[in-house]
């Protein structure tokens, strides 16, 4: 029990430091679509309420990405909407599996 409690002190620490406010914080599935050649990559939306855009997104997969993915910084894209870009790096075609994310949103205070 103390040990959540010292994180959740440090977490608001630095939050207040860097004056930013915790938004949010959900897991999501990113099911990323199939990609037929080199550069080939896309979009995929997770719905995240309370992200407005302009909020920081911080992410992390919960199993390593497929080799061949490469992925952007994801954004809110639009109110509720977080936009995650990628491409295929190979020199194949690439169909990623889904993968489950930790989503943190944060905005500027």
């Amino acid at each position: 029990m103390a040990r959540i409690d010292v994180q959740e002190q440090v977490r608001a620490a630095i939050y207040d430091a860097l004056r930013l406010q915790f938004v949010a914080f959900c897991r999501g599935a990113v099911d990323l679509p199939n990609a037929g050649a080199t550069g080939a990559g896309g979009e995929v939306n997770v719905a995240v309420v309370g992200a407005l855009p302009g909020d920081y997104v911080l992410f992390g997969g919960e199993v390593i990405w497929e080799v061949g993915v490469f992925h952007g910084v994801p954004n809110v894209s639009l109110a509720d909407t977080i936009t995650f870009s990628w491409a295929n790096i190979t020199a194949g075609a690439l169909n990623p599996a889904s993968n489950v994310c930790r989503i943190t949103v944060l905005r500027a205070m």
